[in-house]
């Protein structure tokens, strides 16, 4: 765990540095402890390696396209050494998220990073890494969908299809352009659909997730809703940073439509077994969105400080919360 400490302690020590050269150190730092972790780190460990062994014998498995191509890759050019997965994991993961905080031109870049950590994101990538390559590439696609010029829409649709052939739910992306509809619909009703999808997800989520698990996940139907009291004040907390927000926000633009999806999605999933699944898809968002909006409100210049302070202290609530989820605690290097 005192490596985990390190990383966050060394982002909030730059957290307002604008070097591109400290930004570089951080890329550096989370690679070596992500790529070099030990091969048994994370509770789905065991299973990445018996899917490495598949493909090395030639069977054929179903897993989504690019990750099988990252398998046969390692098996046919590596000796089917799963320490080289984990390398490439990470590099897969790590390249599209800074790549995102660069491209979106972030003013203190490092307070995005450490959100990455802070939300947990970079910890999911020791466990569920498909999903979180996926994320990660959708990240990179709404980026390049909000800042390049609108003939790059090609590539956005190319980087959604690539985060898909890694994990087939990042194909939910697409909704980005649907965004200006959705947020004319929602201007007036943003309470509103809070109120009903805490109500769906903290009352009826055990028969909604019966009928999801018919088509979706079959093998997860067997379990039950977790814990009513403590995701309770969980949500409530999400909900509350993000009143907060709209009321600073100077507009509400596609961002500010991610975010709230991201919302919606805490309220109805939060309960649900692995409901955090979902939840990721959409999260991801909050490593552009925060940073972004510490100049993009109606804040007083001087008052800002006081709103990085807020966003930092509310991501290490959520950090000390979910610290040692998915099995990465202690954490074990390869290397030493």
């Amino acid at each position: 765990m005192t490596e985990y400490l390190f990383l966050l302690g060394f982002h909030i020590v730059f957290i307002k540095n604008r070097r591109k050269f400290i930004l570089l150190i951080s890329f550096l730092m989370l690679l070596f402890f992500m790529g070099w972790r030990d091969q048994s780190l994370g509770t789905d460990a065991l299973n990445y390696q018996f899917q490495l062994e598949l493909v090395a014998a030639g069977a054929t498995i179903d897993i989504e396209p690019l990750w099988y191509l990252v398998n046969y890759i390692v098996s046919q050019f590596f000796d089917s050494d799963f320490q080289v997965i984990v390398i490439f994991s990470a590099l897969l993961i790590l390249v599209p998220i800074y790549l995102s905080i660069l491209k979106s031109n972030i003013n203190y870049p490092i307070f995005a990073v450490f959100l990455f950590l802070s939300f947990y994101y970079y910890f999911y990538g020791f466990n569920i890494i498909r999903q979180v390559i996926a994320v990660s590439w959708m990240l990179y696609a709404l980026t390049i969908y909000l800042y390049a010029s609108k003939k790059n829409i090609l590539w956005f649709l190319i980087l959604i299809a690539i985060a898909s052939m890694f994990h087939f739910s990042a194909a939910v992306g697409i909704l980005i352009v649907l965004s200006p509809i959705a947020l004319r619909v929602a201007q007036k009703s943003v309470l509103l659909a809070q109120f009903l999808t805490f109500i769906v997800g903290f009352f009826f989520i055990s028969p909604l997730f019966s009928l999801l698990t018919r088509f979706f996940y079959s093998e997860y139907s067997s379990y039950g809703a977790s814990n009513l009291l403590g995701n309770f004040f969980l949500a409530l907390f999400y909900n509350i940073v993000f009143i907060i927000i709209t009321n600073i926000r100077k507009k509400r633009d596609t961002l500010f439509y991610w975010y709230y999806l991201f919302i919606l999605m805490v309220n109805v999933f939060i309960r649900a077994p692995f409901g955090n699944r979902v939840i990721l898809l959409f999260g991801i968002v909050q490593v552009l969105v925060l940073p972004i909006f510490y100049y993009s409100n109606n804040l007083q210049s001087k008052y800002r400080d006081l709103y990085l302070i807020g966003i930092s202290i509310y991501a290490l609530v959520l950090f000390s919360l979910l610290l040692g989820q998915g099995g990465i605690v202690p954490y074990i290097n390869s290397l030493y």
